[in-house]
């Protein structure tokens, strides 16, 4: 897929963007990223902090939470930005247990001062936000 595309799969509308892979060092970009709206309801900007349109907010906002390329301020900021209802930390693989317990309580806490829910997920869960 490619930025602008737009396919239906199943039941689901994905709507692709396209931009830059967030820089690891400075000055050199890495490669291009492919993020996907869902649905208009479920955003996943991929390796970015990209938004695919800030005018039109979608109600789930998958958020990076760590990465060589990002800082936790930054994802911090993209939750600002968004304005989401519903928060989704992704990204999170080189967190040891601590680690992750001390960034979602940074996303945790920009949630509640948005009025957003941080809905932390593990393998095999289910968050069925249509029902909420």
């Amino acid at each position: 897929m490619a930025g602008g595309d737009v396919a239906e799969i199943g039941d689901f509308k994905l709507e692709f963007f396209s931009k830059d892979h967030a820089s690891v060092f400075a000055g050199k970009v890495p490669c291009r990223n492919i993020g996907v709206v869902i649905d208009d309801q479920v955003l996943n900007p991929g390796d970015s902090f990209d938004l695919l349109d800030s005018t039109k907010p979608v109600p789930m906002l998958l958020v990076p939470e760590v990465a060589p390329w990002a800082k936790i301020s930054e994802s911090v900021e993209f939750i600002k930005v968004a304005k989401p209802k519903y928060v989704i930390p992704m990204h999170d693989g080189l967190l040891s247990k601590m680690g992750k317990d001390i960034y979602d309580n940074f996303l945790k806490g920009i949630c509640e001062n948005i009025g957003a829910e941080f809905v932390p997920m593990l393998p095999g869960d289910v968050f069925d936000f249509y029902r909420k």
